[in-house]
């Protein structure tokens, strides 16, 4: 009746080992976290179509550590202070025959900045757009671009495929290519009753590969 309402939650933090740290202790260097709510709903459905929009609140917040101060080791330095400031992403989705899905989504749409008078920067934004296609019940594709300000146009192109289904349990494949940079994407998804679970690796052309796993309990459908 109301839509769909999720929470997140996101860390990323950078610390120097003990073994290279000229105090023989591990320390923070910087702390970024960003927690946010989400709310998404049908502005329009029917047996052939839909339109969906949604909204993220997400509340940045940045930390950093100690300078090395005069001696070069911390322990005479200074607090490099925190900033946080509020962002909004904004999207939307249709659907047709739950064949073909088109959707858009804006990252920081009302433009957050950190940083003291005169000298803030602006958080990035992004807009992307894709089209999904299902050209038979086990196979689904999709092809989008995504824009960032002041950076190269990205494509994408992706594949997913069930590869096995039983009663409660379904497996799938997928892949996916993207540009600027280069990037190659293979996974794995699992879904056992209300329970989904998801692996994939993205493979850089300079970077080490990244790994990324999700686990997903819908608590509003029985398949």
């Amino acid at each position: 009746r109301f839509g769909t309402v999720g929470i997140s939650y996101e860390w990323l933090g950078s610390r120097i080992d003990a073994s290279q740290s000229l105090t023989g202790e591990s320390e923070r260097l910087s702390t970024e976290l960003a927690l946010g709510i989400s709310h998404g709903f049908n502005v329009l459905k029917d047996v052939r179509s839909s339109l969906a929009f949604g909204y993220n609140l997400k509340l940045y917040y940045l930390d950093y550590g100690r300078s090395a101060g005069e001696s070069g080791d911390g322990s005479d330095g200074v607090d490099l202070g925190h900033a946080y400031t509020l962002g909004v992403d904004v999207g939307v989705l249709a659907s047709l025959r739950n064949r073909v899905w088109l959707g858009a989504y804006m990252l920081n749409v009302n433009r957050p900045s950190v940083g003291t008078t005169g000298q803030q920067r602006e958080l990035p934004q992004k807009l992307s757009a894709a089209v999904s296609y299902m050209p038979y019940d086990a196979v689904l594709t999709a092809i989008g671009v995504e824009k960032s300000l002041s950076r190269e146009t990205r494509l994408k192109a992706a594949v997913e495929i069930e590869v096995y289904e039983q009663r409660d349990l379904q497996l799938f494949a997928r892949f996916g290519l993207w540009s600027a940079p280069n990037v190659f994407t293979a996974g794995a998804g699992l879904r056992l009753w209300q329970v989904r679970a998801d692996y994939s690796i993205l493979i850089h052309n300079v970077l080490s590969p990244t790994h990324q796993f999700g686990v997903l309990y819908d608590f509003g459908s029985k398949k």
